[in-house]
């Protein structure tokens, strides 16, 4: 037994036993065919982009020769088979979910092929067999390192030989590694079975350096794998890279130390790779950065070339700008964002939420914990209010660097129509689709009727549908919206025989199927239900205690179930929408004060001041609603106008992406795309929050900011479950107060005290005697029902000095989570108990200011008021 396994590439294993180099090179033609017809497929893809761009005809994304009719149909059956997912999987009560079955079926192929070639024409019942197993996949075992460093850079060649970003590769990546690490077993298991006949294990093991290395190399591979897992990664993913990177450089010494010199080139192959992403990735952060490479953006001849500006917004977001950047992008993509001045050491990757015409790169950033946490607190203290009308960024810019653009998908101007939903942040990645087609329409309509005009989108409907939690969210992208409005209506009047038509619809649900998993591995955003009723100030002034008290009890959460606003209890929000045009008027009864409305709208009529907020005149291309929206219905009315192939893009939390998937292959089976029916295809993209990127980015949202915070929205007003939104001439934006939040016990004497001093300071800030600098305007926010779990959350954190919101001089009292919830040991604790009984373990009253991340609780009256009061500060 030659323990150096030198010259066992060539050695013959007998007759018609293929050798062990032969197998190397016969696994990467496997690859090498694979890759090349991803390779075909993105060259015909890219062409037919073209092609459709430069078509004159009515319809030119529908196919019109014979070969890409073929295709057009090859393409349809692929895709309704890989869009397709198994049913979760349920085990004690946690939900195990599948990636589609497309990319199942890749890592699937790789596998039996790895087997195959591990065990073709070898006896494995043999027992003077096994030590040619060993060999074996031990070449086999090898021969994969180069692939999996492939697809783990961000300048990723298989990327861009098949048009996929390196976060989507990077799922192929963990499971090409634990494919490896399944080969590299069954090659540790075989030479044990052999040594085992001996009792020679352990011997092998102390005195045979090769066999000790290659013990090592194993280990360090299993703790890899194992903290490669999802749980783990979202756990700290900080610390998930610096050890990923760190046991790397061991596994990769480990690995050339154990292997024969024959096959060591298998290790330098994935270095150079290495070698190649981080050179790649230097220069181009280099020009990226380096303002000399951009001297007509940038007149003042600083150094770095990029400067950003931070803007609080409601609901603990950020809004990130940066003038003039050094790139150029497309929409969907994004970047890595790196602030030393403000958050040290550290880049996070964040969608681009703006268009490249927009001459300013912008992204929107959820506050969770660790750096996002710290870009919502420099934004807020140097903000002079979290809101404010105008808007003004927080001074002065900081300098920050940029590393991308990353992320790939199919141009969206080449499909008849394009669905675009989103839920809660995930509007960041699909308003700037919305907005890039709108501008290629906007400046088709302005070439003048004269010259033959230039096709820049073939695209004729756009579907927009956001999902939200709370209607202040809609100021976000309040300006985008009705510049998109404007822009369409300009469009279809410069020209009336082109057809463009876009409709947008704003759901507003309390559905918690809805919500995103809390997570901290990639950025992007989750919501919260806002379980509160709210009396306006005004008139709280004007009714006694008790009868608010009791109109509150009336219309709280807790009993919604009984008397909520849907036929036989139950909430409007919660129900599914399938058709708009059907809508009753319904007043929902599971949420507050919707966000202050522009000085310059006409005021509501006085009765909606206590019950319902009047609709205004209704344009007919958006739409809020009530309720979470049917994706299967949305998607059906659009493809059947369609003319040729469309789109679907969706982002947001699972729950949402899984609706859209499982409803695209519904309806392409059921309409027999391509089949002869004369029902044109259907592409489906999906970004998801997390870094799992098949499920997708997703992005890594993935947010604006890819990562999944938890944070607290304001409330919002119920009107009718059917209203519309008028978009006003010119973008404005209105003053948002801070909502504080007394979750409340009528019948609690200390609850009824801390009512007392919230509503006796609302009354005093609002007193025009009152010097403006120390009014501390709040919006008062008073609910019997318990939090949501995430609510609770924040509040544990609050309370135990570890606030999410914005810094404080003084961050006010700091109480133990078994105040907050009766019997709880800690955090964990607490919310185990929680969940198993919100009314009887949540303790009132507690008073929550979400803006700057304080809670009170109990009647203190000192500290309730200075939460007031640096509100003002």
């Amino acid at each position: 037994m030659d323990m150096s396994m030198s010259g066992m590439g060539s050695m013959s294993m007998g007759d018609g036993v293929p050798g062990l180099f032969y197998l190397q090179k016969m696994y990467w033609a496997v690859i090498g065919s694979a890759i090349a017809a991803g390779t075909v497929i993105n060259i015909l893809n890219r062409f037919l982009a073209c092609q459709r761009l430069r078509d004159s005809s009515l319809t030119p994304s529908k196919p019109k020769s014979i070969f890409f009719g073929a295709y057009a149909t090859l393409t349809a059956i692929v895709r309704e088979a890989s869009y397709a997912t198994l049913p979760p999987l349920t085990v004690r009560g946690h939900s195990y979910h599948f990636a589609p079955l497309g990319p199942l079926a890749i890592i699937l192929a790789n596998l039996i092929v790895v087997l195959v070639f591990c065990f073709y024409k070898l006896d494995t019942a043999d027992q003077w067999k096994w030590e040619d197993v060993g060999y074996r996949t031990g070449f086999i075992a090898i021969c994969q390192l180069p692939l999996i460093f492939l697809l783990a850079g961000r300048q990723n060649l298989i990327g861009i030989l098949v048009g996929m970003s390196y976060e989507r590769l990077n799922w192929y990546h963990r499971w090409i590694a634990r494919t490896l690490w399944l080969t590299a077993t069954i090659h540790m298991c075989f030479w044990f079975r052999d040594w085992g006949r001996y009792n020679y294990i352990m011997y092998e093991l102390k005195h045979y350096p090769l066999a000790t290395r290659g013990f090592a190399a194993w280990c360090i591979l299993t703790f890899i794998v194992l903290t490669s897992a999802a749980p783990i990664r979202r756990f700290g993913y900080e610390f998930f890279v610096l050890q990923h990177l760190v046991t790397f450089v061991g596994f990769i010494v480990a690995v050339w130390l154990h292997a024969p010199a024959e096959v060591k080139v298998w290790v330098w192959i994935p270095i150079g790779f290495l070698v190649f992403d981080r050179v790649a990735r230097y220069l181009w952060a280099t020009y990226a950065n380096l303002s000399i490479f951009h001297r007509s953006k940038d007149p003042t001849h600083a150094l770095w070339a990029n400067r950003a500006t931070f803007t609080p917004l409601p609901g603990n977001v950020t809004r990130i700008a940066i003038e003039n950047p050094g790139i150029r992008w497309k929409p969907g993509q994004h970047v890595f964002l790196t602030c030393h001045s403000i958050v040290p050491l550290q880049s996070h990757p964040f969608t681009i939420a703006s268009i490249p015409g927009d001459d300013s790169l912008v992204m929107y950033v959820r506050a969770e914990k660790g750096g996002t946490r710290r870009f919502f607190r420099y934004a807020s203290k140097h903000h002079h209010v979290l809101g404010g009308s105008d808007m003004a960024p927080a001074k002065p810019a900081r300098t920050v660097f940029v590393e991308g653009p990353y992320g790939c998908m199919r141009p969206l101007q080449q499909f008849d129509s394009v669905i675009l939903l989103a839920g809660g942040m995930g509007a960041t990645f699909t308003m700037p689709c919305l907005r890039d087609i709108v501008a290629r329409w906007r400046t088709e309509s302005t070439q003048g009727r004269s010259s033959k005009p230039t096709r820049l989108a073939a695209t004729k409907r756009i579907r927009f549908v956001w999902v939200i939690k709370s209607r202040t969210q809609l100021s976000w992208f309040e300006s985008q919206l009705q510049s998109v409005l404007t822009d369409v209506q300009e469009c279809q009047l410069a020209n009336p025989d082109i057809i463009r038509e876009i409709e947008m619809s704003i759901y507003i649900t309390c559905d918690e199927k809805l919500e995103p998993a809390q997570s901290t591995l990639c950025a992007q955003a989750s919501q919260f239900q806002s379980q509160t009723a709210v009396v306006p100030e005004k008139t709280a002034e004007k009714v006694p205690e008790k009868a608010t008290m009791e109109e509150k009890d009336n219309i709280s959460v807790d009993s919604v179930g009984q008397s909520g606003c849907k036929p036989g209890g139950g909430c409007c929000c919660t129900a599914s929408i399938e058709d708009e045009e059907e809508i009753t008027e319904t007043k929902c009864t599971c949420s507050g004060h919707a966000a202050p409305q522009s000085t310059d709208i006409k005021p509501p009529a006085p009765e909606a001041d206590t019950k319902l907020v009047t609709p205004i005149s209704r344009p007919h291309d958006l739409t809020i609603l009530s309720g979470r929206p049917h994706a299967r219905t949305i998607i059906r009315k659009v493809l059947e106008k369609a003319e040729g192939e469309s789109a679907v893009v969706v982002c947001g939390p699972r729950g949402l992406s899984d609706d859209v998937r499982r409803s695209v292959v519904y309806l392409s089976d059921e309409r027999a795309v391509h089949k002869g029916t004369g029902a044109q295809g259907i592409y489906l993209h999906v970004e998801q929050f997390g870094c799992s990127p098949i499920s997708s980015h997703s992005t890594t949202p993935v947010n604006s900011s890819r990562h999944h915070p938890s944070i607290s929205v304001p409330p919002y007003t119920r009107s009718t479950q059917y209203y519309p939104y008028q978009p006003q001439s010119t973008p404005s934006c209105a003053k948002t107060l801070d909502p504080i939040t007394l979750f409340h016990t009528p019948s609690s004497q200390p609850s009824k005290t801390a009512y007392k001093i919230l509503q006796s300071a609302s009354t005093a800030a609002q007193s025009p005697s009152a010097p403006a600098n120390t009014r501390g305007e709040f919006q008062l926010e008073i609910t019997t029902g318990p939090p949501t779990t995430d609510q609770l959350r924040n509040i544990l954190d609050y309370v135990t000095g570890n606030p999410a919101g914005a810094g404080a001089p003084d961050k006010g009292a700091r109480y133990t989570v078994g105040e907050v919830v009766r019997g709880a040991r800690d955090a964990e604790d607490a919310v185990r108990k929680f969940k198993a009984d919100p009314e009887g373990t949540f303790i009132r009253p507690i008073t929550v200011d979400w803006t700057n991340g304080q809670a009170v609780v109990g009647d203190n009256e000192s500290e309730i008021l200075k939460m007031v009061q640096q509100l003002n500060e």
